[in-house]
C-alpha cells in the first residue's frame, strides 16, 4: 500500500470482499453510517501421500505425510530442523527448504483425487490448492476447482541424490540402538573388545593401585645397593614404611631381595627417600605388567580370575563405547566363525544386491535373508552370491529348483538379517508394503543406477520399445517414479486391479494377486538411452538396443509441456471425490516457498501461510483500516480474534474412571501449565494451528467466533497508528528510519533468511 495507489490495493479480491461486506466504502467514499456490523474481526493433503524430507543430519527419507506429521506432533519435536522437497516459484528449481510448522486436522470437506497423464495423482481437500499452468503462468487453483484438461505443475527433475558416496555403513552404530528389536543377541569380537573390557576392570579398581599399576622387577645388584643405602642413612623401619606408603618392613626387605615386585609408585617413593636419582635407577630395573595384566596374560580365558573375553554381547555395550571399537566384527551367538566386519562398503555390489532383494527377496530374523531364483533370473545367481561374499563376508547357501519349485539363495545369519530388517528397512514387509531403502536416495547417481539395475533384473521387463517394472506396492511405485526423476527420467504409471485369481506357485504355495499391480514404464528414446546401464544386461536387451539404434531424437514425443527449470505441466485426466485414508488431512508450512512436492510420482501442492505471515497480514489490515477507514477504529468497531494455538486430548480420572476430552490451548505457557497439572502423559498434542485460514467454518466458530466463549482484543487508535508507523518505516521510501530500526533490533533476530 505504500508504493502503490489505493486503486491498485483495492484490486485485490480479498480486500474487495472485505470492503463490500462492511458496506462503509473506503477512502473519500467512507461513510461510517453504512457499517453493517458492530464488530469487524481479522482472521490440506491425505495422510498416505508420499513426500520427501531431509532430516537434521542431512539424510533424505521417503515418507508418508500423515505418519511423519503424526510422529512429530506426538513427540513435540522441533520440525524446523527438517526440510521438505518443494520448488522455488521464481526459478522453478526443485529443492529442499526448512519446514516452519506441520498441521493436522480432521477433514470436514470433500477430498478429491486428481489424476494426470503419466499416472501421477494426489489427494487434496476442496479448499487446498494445487499449482496449475495457465496462460504461461504458474498459478494456484483450489482442489474443487480443478477440471479435466487443466495442467497440473509437476517436477521433471528432483534433487534426490548425493554428490559423495556414503563410503560405508557402520553396522555396530546402526544396530546398537535397535538391539531390542533384533531378538537374539549378537556378539562383538576383536582386540578392541579385549582392550575395552580391560579398561572397564581397571576403572573398577581405580582405588586399588596394587592391582592396576605396573610392577618393578629389582635385579640383585640394584637391591643390594638399595639396602646398603638405607642402612648407611640410618633410616628407621617405620619411617620408611610411612614415607613409601606400606605397612610392614618385610615388604621393602622383599623388594631388596628380589622376592616381590613393588608397584612403580612405591618403588619411585622408596628411591626418593633414599636420595637416589629416580631416572637413573629406573633405567636399571625392569618395569613390567600390573597384577591385572599378568592375570590376563597368564590365566586362560574363561578362568575364574580372568574376566576378559575376546567378545562382548551387543546388549552389554554402551553408546559411548562404540567409538573405541574400530577393528571389530559382529557375529551370531555360538557362531564365532561367521564374523561380519563392523563397516560394510556402500558400493555397486551392495546397491545391486538391495535392488535384486527388493524384487525377489524376503527376510526375517530367524529365517534369514532369502532370494528366490526362477528360470528367468537364474543367470544372476552367481553375481548375487558373490555380492554377499564381498560385502558381508558370508557364504550363502544355494537351494536349486526342484519338483517345479523355485530355487533359493539363503543367508541364515543374525547380523545380515538384522541389517536387512533394521538398517535397509525390510522389517516385516510384505509384497504390497515394500519400499526403496532410504540409503538409495542418499547415494550418488552411479550407485542409484546400480540399484535400479538390480531391481530391474529381478522385476523388470523389456520389449522392443520400452522397459517396465511391476509391483503391488504403491509406496514402492511412487518411490521408483521419484528416483527416476533424480535422473531426469519421466516415467509412466499404469495400475491393473487385482483379479484374485491363481497365477502360479512360490515355494509350494499358490500365488494369488490380491493387490493392484502398479507398472512403471519408460518408453521415451532419450530416457531409455540414459537408463542403458539398467537394462543392457537383460536377455531381451538386444531388441531394445536395435530399436534405439534406428530411432532419431524427437523432443515432441512427450505428453507434457516444459515450464522451465525443473517443472513441467501435466494434463488432468480425472478428478474424483474420495474418502480420506484415516479421517485427517495434513499440511506443511515451508520456509520461503509455501509449497511442497507430494503424491504418487510427484505433484506440486500449495500450503497455507505460516504464523509469521498471519502477523504480517494483520499488520497490513490494521494499516488499511487506519489510513482509509479510521472511524471504524476510533469508534471501537475493530477487534482482533484470538484463535487457539493447540488442540489437545486430555486423559483424566473422573469418579474412578479415565475420561477422554478435548481442549483448546491458546499459548505455550498454558500448555506447559496444563501438562504440569495433569501430567505429561495425560496431555496429548492433537493439533497445532497455524491460523484461522486453516480451520473449517465449524472449527472457526467453535474456537474463535462463538460470542459465548470467544476472546477478542479491541483495537485502539494507538494500536493502528503504531502498525501504520511500523509499516511505513519498513516498507516506505525513507531509508534512515529503516536503517536505525535494523541496527537497533538486529541482535534480537533468531531466524534469518538470507
Amino acid at each position: 500500500m505504500e508504493k502503490t495507489s489505493l486503486d491498485k490495493a483495492l484490486g485485490n479480491k480479498e480486500i474487495q470482499a472485505l470492503v463490500t461486506a462492511l458496506g462503509t466504502g473506503v477512502g473519500d467514499d467512507f461513510n461510517i453510517e453504512n457499517l453493517r456490523y458492530g464488530r469487524v474481526v481479522i482472521m490440506s493433503v491425505d495422510a498416505e501421500e508420499t513426500c520427501f524430507v531431509r532430516d537434521p543430519q542431512g539424510r533424505i527419507h521417503q515418507v508418508q505425510v500423515g505418519p511423519f506429521i503424526d510422529q512429530r506432533l506426538e513427540a513435540g519435536e522441533d520440525v524446523s530442523t527438517y526440510q521438505v522437497l518443494c520448488f522455488d516459484q521464481e526459478t522453478h528449481q526443485a529443492e529442499f527448504k526448512p519446514i516452519r510448522s506441520v498441521i493436522r486436522h480432521t477433514i470436514d470437506e470433500p477430498l478429491y483425487e486428481i489424476r494426470t497423464t503419466y499416472g501421477r495423482r494426489i489427494r487434496v481437500t476442496s479448499s487446498h490448492s494445487v499449482f496449475v499452468y495457465e496462460d504461461g503462468q504458474v498459478v494456484l487453483k483450489r482442489g474443487d476447482a480443478v477440471q479435466v484438461g487443466d495442467r497440473i505443475v509437476a517436477p521433471r527433475r528432483l534433487p534426490l541424490a548425493c554428490d559423495e558416496t556414503p563410503g560405508s555403513i557402520d553396522l555396530l552404530a546402526e544396530l546398537l540402538p535397535r538391539r531390542a528389536e533384533i531378538g537374539r543377541d549378537l556378539l562383538v569380537w576383536g582386540d578392541d573388545v579385549v582392550r575395552l573390557q580391560q579398561e572397564r576392570i581397571r576403572a573398577e579398581h581405580q582405588d586399588a593401585p596394587h592391582l592396576t599399576q605396573p610392577r618393578v622387577r629389582v635385579p640383585a645388584e640394584v637391591g643390594s645397593q638399595l639396602a646398603e643405602r638405607r642402612r648407611s642413612l640410618g633410616l628407621g623401619q617405620q619411617d620408611v614404611c610411612q614415607a613409601v606408603g606400606i605397612k610392614q618392613p618385610v615388604t621393602f626387605y622383599a623388594w631388596e631381595q628380589g622376592k616381590s615386585r613393588p608397584t612403580l609408585e612405591h618403588f619411585t617413593r622408596y628411591v626418593e627417600i633414599l636420595g637416589l636419582p629416580v631416572e637413573k635407577m629406573l633405567e636399571r630395573v625392569e618395569i613390567g605388567d600390573s597384577a591385572l595384566d599378568r592375570v590376563w596374560k597368564e590365566q586362560y580365558t574363561g578362568s575364574g580370575r580372568n574376566r576378559v573375553r575376546p567378545w562382548l554381547r551387543l546388549s552389554d555395550l554402551g553408546p559411548e563405547e562404540v567409538a573405541s571399537l574400530n577393528g571389530v566384527y559382529l557375529a551370531p551367538e555360538h557362531y564365532a566363525d561367521q564374523k561380519v566386519r563392523r563397516y560394510i562398503p556402500v558400493n555397486s555390489q551392495l546397491m545391486t544386491l538391495l535392488g535384486f532383494f527388493l524384487a525377489e527377496g524376503t527376510c526375517s530374523q530367524r529365517g534369514g535373508v532369502r532370494i528366490a531364483f526362477g528360470p528367468n533370473n537364474l543367470r544372476w545367481q552367481e553375481e548375487i552370491h558373490q555380492a554377499f561374499v564381498d560385502v558381508f563376508g558370508v557364504e550363502p547357501s544355494i537351494y536349486p529348483p526342484s519338483n517345479g519349485r523355485t530355487g533359493e539363495l539363503r543367508v541364515v545369519h543374525s547380523v545380515v538379517a538384522a541389517a536387512f530388517r533394521l538398517i535397509f528397512g525390510f522389517d516385516d514387509v510384505k509384497a504390497h508394503t515394500k519400499r526403496i531403502p532410504d540409503l538409495v536416495f542418499n547415494a550418488p547417481p552411479e550407485l542409484q543406477m546400480a540399484f535400479l539395475r538390480g531391481y530391474f533384473l529381478g522385476d523388470g521387463t523389456v520389449d522392443r520399445r520400452r522397459i517396465a517394472w511391476s509391483t503391488v506396492s504403491p509406496e514402492l511405485a511412487s518411490g521408483l517414479m521419484h528416483l527416476l526423476l533424480a535422473h531426469e527420467v519421466v516415467s509412466s504409471l499404469s495400475v491393473r486391479e487385482a483379479t484374485g485369481q491363481f497365477s502360479g506357485e512360490v515355494r509350494g504355495k499358490p500365488v494369488i494377486t490380491r493387490h493392484p499391480v502398479h507398472m512403471i514404464s519408460v518408453c521415451n528414446a532419450a530416457d531409455l538411452r540414459k537408463l542403458e546401464p539398467v537394462w543392457r544386461d537383460h536377455p531381451k536387451a538386444p531388441r531394445l538396443a536395435a530399436h534405439l539404434a534406428t530411432t532419431k531424437p524427437n523432443p515432441h514425443t512427450h505428453a507434457y509441456e516444459v515450464i522451465g527449470g525443473d517443472l513441467i505441466a501435466l494434463p488432468v485426466r480425472s478428478v474424483e471425490e474420495v474418502e480420506a485414508s484415516n479421517g485427517y488431512v495434513y499440511d506443511f508450512s515451508v520456509a520461503e516457498h509455501e509449497n511442497f512436492i507430494c503424491g504418487m510420482g510427484g505433484l506440486c501442492a500449495h500450503n497455507t501461510d505460516a504464523d509469521v505471515d498471519g502477523a504480517h497480514i494483520r499488520t497490513l489490515l490494521l494499516t488499511l483500516f487506519f489510513r482509509y477507514m479510521q472511524p471504524l477504529v476510533e469508534e471501537g468497531h475493530l477487534y482482533i480474534a484470538q484463535p487457539p494455538l493447540y488442540r489437545v486430548q486430555i486423559n483424566e480420572r473422573v469418579d474412578g474412571k479415565m475420561k477422554r476430552s478435548y481442549r483448546y490451548v491458546y499459548n505455550d505457557a498454558a500448555l506447559a501449565q496444563l501438562r504440569a497439572e495433569l501430567g505429561e502423559e495425560n496431555v496429548k498434542l492433537e493439533q497445532r494451528y497455524k491460523g484461522l485460514g486453516e480451520m473449517n467454518p465449524e472449527q472457526l466458530w467453535e474456537t474463535t467466533m462463538n460470542p459465548e466463549n470467544r476472546t477478542l482484543l479491541q483495537v485502539q487508535v494507538e494500536d493502528a497508528a503504531e502498525a501504520d508507523r511500523t509499516f511505513d518505516m519498513l516498507m516506505g521510501s525513507s531509508v534512515p528510519p529503516r536503517r536505525r530500526f535494523i541496527q537497533t533490533h538486529a541482535h534480537e533476530v533468531q531466524n534469518l533468511d538470507v
